[in-house]
């Protein structure tokens, strides 16, 4: 990966070089699968297959959107914190307000859901003081089992 070399690649290709410093082919062919030859072709300028790019990407953390366009950061780990940075301040606004309604509406169905749980749960109790202990206990206990997974599973949605 010479220095005169990188005067006459492409932009990804010089991308690529950066991503992959110091790196031999032996060790980029056995992070990304790819034989050392085919390697040492896509590093001195032959088009990369896709494979190879997904492989380099995956395994160094590398942004593939930066490895194909240069646009962001070259890191997968930074893209997050430059996209903030570089975010409308009334677009964040907006997406927070969306999570809290969001969030806002899910407590209000887990407090109708608890109400619901708390009214199965009294009443039979108030059967079991009464004496109805005819198999209405274990009734109860799946209704509120079968109200429990039924309840779940909306959420989960």
């Amino acid at each position: 990966m010479g220095q005169d070399k990188s005067l006459e690649l492409k932009p990804m290709h010089r991308r690529l070089e950066a991503a992959l410093e110091g790196k031999t082919y032996r060790w980029i062919s056995r992070a990304t699968g790819i034989h050392p030859e085919t390697v040492r072709r896509y590093m001195q300028g032959q088009s990369p297959s896709v494979e190879f790019v997904s492989s380099v990407c995956s395994q160094l953390r590398i942004n593939p959107q930066w490895l194909l366009t240069g646009e962001g950061p070259m890191r997968r780990d930074d893209v997050r914190a430059h996209h903030l940075a570089e975010a409308d301040p009334a677009e964040l606004l907006a997406a927070i307000a969306a999570t809290l309604d969001r969030l806002t509406e899910r407590v209000e169905r887990l407090e109708l859901f608890i109400q619901q749980l708390e009214t199965q749960l009294s009443s039979a109790a108030a059967r079991a003081s009464d004496g109805d202990q005819s198999g209405s206990h274990h009734e109860s206990s799946e209704r509120v089992g079968r109200s429990l997974s039924k309840r779940s599973r909306q959420d989960a949605d």
